[in-house]
């Protein structure tokens, strides 16, 4: 596994964002911006970073928002900076500015465009003047910032925020049907309500954790069961395939939010895992087919349908973390 796919991995299966939420570069757009890089400065961009921008470089859901990265922000970011527009004027000119914090706006962060298909990244405060060498390649860079998402996320207990990647994971599938011109009044609303949930559930690290569960199982799951019994009949006019579609996606939605576990399930689940690694001692192969198969040893137990599917999704999710170990 590369380096690259590694990090596609941590942020889908650490971070929980989902692969839907990946918006990358086309062929195109990165003909364009490789075409500019050399132009002005004789270099092609990293290898790194290209397959970067192939993997999210419009967009990794709520990863990369306020930061500057997207393919837009970056190429006008690098124009103004090559047409001597820019305020930079003491950066070497063959640095490429690929970050940009909109809470720090004096500072910029950016790698050197001189053959390193993993170059190192640099800061530059335009207050002070001052260059650090952060020591890091770009890859590595991306490596600590998903380290630093993951312990913001992680205020939400692990088990919750694999029941919501499942469940937005779900809802993100409508907008197959929802990016075309011409959207209905109400296909618009769905699509500005998933955005909105979206938004709800990056805020739930903010939140009080006593109150996490209760926003979860009831202020989500009343949403949720809204868009079925309000949004969504309207859409049966217009478009039945997407009504058809978008009630499936509800219901399985809906299921992960049907059972709330208990600290019984969690004890027998980490005792489960435990006892498999202890007698296998092969862990690192654990597999999602292989947690599906393995899932068979806990069903001599009397569970329902919602407990049976809770519990798999969290196989699902230790599985992930121990090969992303």
């Amino acid at each position: 596994m590369s380096v690259l796919n590694k990090i596609e991995q941590l942020i889908q299966y650490k971070l929980l964002i989902p692969k839907e939420e990946f918006i990358n570069c086309t062929r195109s757009e990165l003909e364009h911006l490789e075409q500019l890089v050399y132009r002005n400065t004789n270099f092609v961009l990293p290898d790194t970073y290209h397959n970067f921008l192939k993997i999210g470089g419009h967009g990794i859901g709520s990863l990369l928002l306020g930061v500057g990265v997207s393919y837009g922000e970056v190429l006008s970011r690098m124009n103004a900076f090559w047409e001597d527009s820019s305020p930079l004027k003491n950066i070497d000119k063959s640095a490429f500015l690929f970050f940009y914090k909109d809470s720090h706006p004096s500072y910029y962060t950016y790698f050197l465009l001189e053959g390193s298909s993993n170059p190192l990244v640099y800061e530059y405060d335009l207050n002070s003047n001052a260059t650090r060498n952060t020591n890091k390649t770009f890859t590595e860079y991306l490596l600590e910032g998903i380290q630093n998402s993951y312990e913001f996320r992680s205020l939400v207990p692990n088990h919750l925020r694999v029941v919501l990647f499942n469940v937005r994971k779900q809802l993100l599938s409508l907008n197959l049907f929802l990016n075309k011109a011409n959207l209905s009044f109400w296909e618009e609303r769905l699509k500005n309500k998933i955005i909105r949930f979206g938004e709800r559930v990056d805020d739930l690290p903010l939140k009080a954790k006593s109150k996490m569960e209760d926003i979860i199982y009831t202020d989500f799951k009343t949403f949720i069961e809204e868009l079925k019994t309000h949004t969504i009949k309207h859409i049966f006019e217009t478009d039945y395939n997407l009504f058809q579609k978008a009630v499936n996606v509800i219901d399985e939605a809906l299921k992960y939010l049907a059972y709330k576990p208990t600290h019984q399930d969690f004890n027998q689940l980490k005792n489960f895992c435990e006892q498999f690694e202890k007698e296998k001692g092969e862990l690192k192969k654990f597999t999602f087919s292989s947690a599906r198969s393995l899932f068979l040893f806990l069903s001599d137990r009397n569970f329902s349908e919602e407990q049976h599917l809770w519990y798999l999704i969290q196989l699902e999710y230790y599985a992930w973390q121990t090969l992303l170990t």
